[in-house]
């Protein structure tokens, strides 16, 4: 059937209506679509579109319901507390303000049944003064001090984020002891039979060592030698032994150097070995991710990441590898998922938070994106992945150092890059 044309009666009456409120039954508000008449109705709750969002709400429900009805309560007590303040007013009166707006959030989408039992909530509560007369219900709004509430909820939100910030400590600290397999020794108190006792140390001397030649000249040292030795008391002769062939190791080494004049060249020489690393030309210049001034957010567009939330649709896209496609307020990203929808393989779009995200690692020779340091926002290609260092190394692709490696950039630092 052809449309009628823009100025046509037909066309001017039909956008009149649509200015105004329709009927509630023909509303469905997890699409937010507000549909004309019964027909219209029934082929938007059979179309695509609709059963996708009422499958993303089914695995979620609980949670998008608590989300309607903090948007209906905020925006009632907004009504009230702005139209009318403090003073005595009908509660229907203060709904029907409310739903003049054409895109208000119906009340059939929160968990109240009535608005008698959301006007009792709010009495529970203490937000509102619940008055029930033979008239109707009145309500009255409860005023407090804002900047109090504004104190009280910037003290939560810092103690909130200096109990993240104490566990995460807590974590690198014992994944520190168990790569070092340091053992804890518990603190015990000091107990004393008496408090006239006295602590003793006792020091058994060793035995008197032979005197040391000097430089060349014969002298034996007997000062040395006659006092008694503590080294072998506090078990630090081995140490003392260590550093003394260090230090000669080192000296001959220097001598060897200066002798042959090209010492710091064999320097770099082994440093390079000992990486790993077959230069042709002079001495490469090791590039570092880290720079010191790492951001907290590090979500970027057209990243693949993978889904740590359980919570999220009962744990159905947990561990799920996605493609971020928008980000948000920095810490927030878009992203798409496949998924099995009735049988079929469909892609969803799912808003969640970087905490919940993690980078993903590829393969030797694909594409990755620098996420965070000195080098965030950088194309690059991994050249060799350090499995027992939990890092990479990646020869960036653009800029100025392009063609340089970047050594041990961790794996929270990059991700794989998905092509457009």
């Amino acid at each position: 059937m052809a449309k009628h044309d823009f100025f046509s009666p037909k066309s001017i009456a039909n956008r009149w209506k649509a200015k105004g409120l329709q009927k509630l039954r023909w509303y469905c508000q997890v699409c937010q679509k507000q549909c004309r008449d019964e027909n219209g109705f029934q082929c938007h709750i059979k179309s695509d579109a609709h059963l996708r969002q009422m499958l993303v709400f089914s695995q979620n429900s609980g949670k998008l319901m608590d989300e309607f009805s903090k948007e209906f309560e905020d925006t009632y007590l907004t009504q009230l507390r702005r139209g009318h303040g403090s003073k005595r007013v009908l509660a229907n009166n203060v709904y029907q303000e409310v739903i003049q707006d054409k895109n208000h959030l119906h009340m059939n989408a929160t968990r109240w049944k009535s608005l008698t039992e959301f006007v009792f909530y709010l009495g529970r509560e203490g937000r509102i003064v619940v008055d029930q007369t033979e008239r109707g219900i009145y309500v009255s709004y409860v005023k407090k001090d804002e900047e109090s509430l504004k104190k009280k909820q910037k003290e939560e939100n810092q103690a909130t984020e200096e109990e993240k910030m104490r566990k995460l400590l807590e974590q690198k600290a014992k994944r520190a002891r168990e790569e070092e397999n340091i053992v804890e020794v518990e603190k015990t108190e000091l107990i004393r039979a008496s408090e006239d006792d006295k602590v003793e140390f006792k020091l058994t001397a060793a035995a008197k060592k032979e005197g040391v030649a000097g430089n060349g000249s014969g002298v034996t040292s007997t000062t040395k030698a006659a006092a008694p030795s503590l080294k072998g008391v506090f078990g630090d002769e081995d140490d003392e032994e260590e550093d003394r062939k260090n230090k000669e190791g080192a000296h001959e080494r220097q001598e060897k150097a200066s002798e042959s004049g090209n010492g710091e060249e064999r320097a770099s020489k082994r440093m390079r070995g000992a990486n790993g690393e077959r230069g042709s030309g002079g001495v490469e210049e090791r590039l570092s991710n880290d720079n010191g001034k790492k951001k907290a957010y590090w979500l970027f567009e057209d990243i693949a990441v993978r889904i740590l939330n359980k919570r999220l649709a009962d744990g159905h896209f947990y561990k799920k590898k996605g493609v971020v496609k928008k980000v948000k307020d920095k810490y927030v990203g878009v992203v798409e998922v496949e998924t099995e929808v009735d049988g079929a393989v469909k892609s969803v779009k799912v808003k969640i938070d970087q905490e919940d995200l993690e980078t993903v690692i590829p393969k030797e020779g694909r594409e990755v994106l620098i996420v965070n340091g000195r080098f965030r926002g950088r194309e690059a290609e991994v050249v060799k992945i350090r499995v027992d260092d939990y890092c990479a190394d990646l020869k960036l692709l653009r800029g100025a150092e392009r063609g340089s490696t970047v050594y041990g950039v961790p794996y929270e630092e990059f991700s794989r890059l998905v092509q457009a």
